[in-house]
């Protein structure tokens, strides 16, 4: 009987001890320090979206990294610690310092480290503006600043009755569909630079570039607008099927499927399309881009398509084996795929073999160098090795129901619906890794061309009636 006890208490024990342990989120959905410390992680900042939590919901958060607009930060490590100063530091009289000021402060810091013998070393970082775009579904627009948490600006869009579809953003414009009107604001102070009545009925958010704004509808008309003059007139293009998918944007395309399967690529900056690639069954999320010129597609028929953006030429695919509704996300050399079932693919971007495969896994959040984080089919925060697919951790976090993809940078983002959206990075990783580089999407050269001239020495798109997808 007591070697039964023994047993007995010892299996209880054990199942205890190997239960994951409580992320102790409040009841306003926040994640302590003392809990994201636990798995490595540390909550840089949190905030409360401006709303009436009684009546309005957050219905969607776009990331933007900017590719032109930087901030510089001095990193100062020494012999026991570190440091960092930044342009946006404040000085005695609370305003920036700005670059000047901070090598100013980063040079004498550094010198009385010296004087107290403690090896300082001075690094110079440039970072991007990491902004996210709020939008609610009383029509209210916020810009938030991905690094620090605070509102750049709060602005009314269109009528609080009307659906607000997901926002898009440059980094001069932010474009939004309210109803069926399409709003273009600045980017830095939320002011309105003009708004149209769309032809059609919206299917799905804008994509913004350099020049245009692409606004798809439901009957598959993909409507594009000139940002620097509302009044002219907007061109079309028709495309087979129902645009329901907000447009990819790359430096030089705009990619947008249909339920129909096709995947089109036009141009982003100027009108004219450069081909159509058929799938064999629905597309239901956005193609990704991989620099250097790679688009890659998800399909229901569980395949991944791997193509040349400027030509649509086959470079690989791979099966799951299951239907695909989840976008694929690029991280350096890794693809990351999630199947419909729930499970987690890791693929070579450049060979498109698989690397490994993880279970249970619905949703991808962040990415570092060592660890893939993701949502499993019961709402929990999976830590998985970006190595081995691995299991590393598993956080409890059933309470939040906002959770947002980010294949730009490591932050995590996540939150709830009424409002509260808080940021976590690794521990040692105070300043973001940044997968977008600064200055990527500038406009390439090849898209500076007169209006309706064909590519100079551009590849031709695939002949008329070849399926560059082949057979699925």
């Amino acid at each position: 009987m007591w070697r039964s006890f023994f047993y007995s208490a010892f299996f209880v024990a054990i199942t205890i001890a190997c239960r994951p342990l409580p992320a102790q989120v409040n009841s306003t959905g926040l994640i302590s320090n003392a809990s994201a410390n636990r798995y490595g992680l540390e909550r840089d900042w949190f905030t409360q979206v401006e709303l009436d939590s009684a009546r309005s919901r957050v219905s969607y958060v776009t990331l933007h990294v900017s590719a032109t607009q930087t901030y510089t930060v001095f990193q100062i490590d020494y012999d026991g610690g570190k440091e960092y100063i930044t342009q946006r530091d404040r000085d005695a009289f609370g305003e920036p310092l700005g670059i000047e000021g901070a090598q100013k402060k980063a040079d004498e810091r550094v010198r009385r480290l010296k004087q107290a013998q403690l090896n300082p070393q001075l690094t110079t970082r440039v970072i991007p503006e990491i902004t996210l775009y709020v939008a609610t579904d009383r029509g209210v627009l916020q810009a938030i600043d991905g690094e620090t948490g605070q509102t750049r600006w709060t602005v009314p869009v269109g009528k609080s009755d009307h659906p607000t579809l997901e926002p898009a953003a440059s980094d001069r414009f932010v474009a939004v569909v309210n109803g069926s009107v399409l709003y273009v604001l600045d980017s830095i102070d939320g002011k309105l630079v003009w708004q149209r009545q769309l032809r059609g009925v919206p299917g799905a958010g804008p994509g913004v570039t350099d020049d245009l704004v692409h606004a798809p509808m439901v009957g598959g008309m993909l409507e594009s607008y000139t940002l620097a003059d509302a009044k002219k007139p907007p061109f079309f293009f028709q495309s087979v099927g129902r645009a329901l998918i907000q447009p990819t944007i790359t430096p030089t395309s705009v990619v947008w499927p249909t339920d129909r399967g096709h995947l089109y690529v036009a141009h982003a900056n100027r009108q004219g399309s450069r081909y159509r690639l058929v799938a064999q069954n629905t597309i239901t999320a956005p193609a990704a881009y991989a620099a250097p010129g790679l688009l890659l597609v998800a399909s229901v028929d569980g395949y991944v398509y791997c193509t040349q953006e400027k030509t649509g030429d086959m470079v690989w695919r791979y099966s799951t084996g299951e239907s695909i509704n989840h976008p694929p996300v690029v991280i350096r050399n890794a693809v990351y795929v999630i199947t419909e079932r729930g499970g987690m693919f890791s693929v070579s971007l450049d060979s498109g073999l698989e690397t490994w495969w993880t279970p249970n896994v619905v949703r991808f959040l962040a990415a570092s160098n060592e660890r893939v984080y993701c949502l499993d089919n019961i709402g929990r925060m999976l830590i998985i090795s970006a190595k081995s697919g691995g299991r590393v951790a598993t956080l409890p976090i059933e309470q939040l129901d906002l959770n947002i993809i980010n294949a730009q940078t490591d932050r995590i983002y996540m939150g709830t619906k009424t409002g509260m959206i808080q940021c976590l990075h690794e521990t040692q990783l105070d300043l973001p890794l940044v997968y977008v580089a600064a200055g990527e999407e500038k406009k390439a050269p090849a898209e500076i061309q007169q209006e309706g001239l064909p590519d100079a020495g551009a590849p031709k798109p695939p002949p008329a009636g070849v399926d560059p997808f082949g057979g699925g």
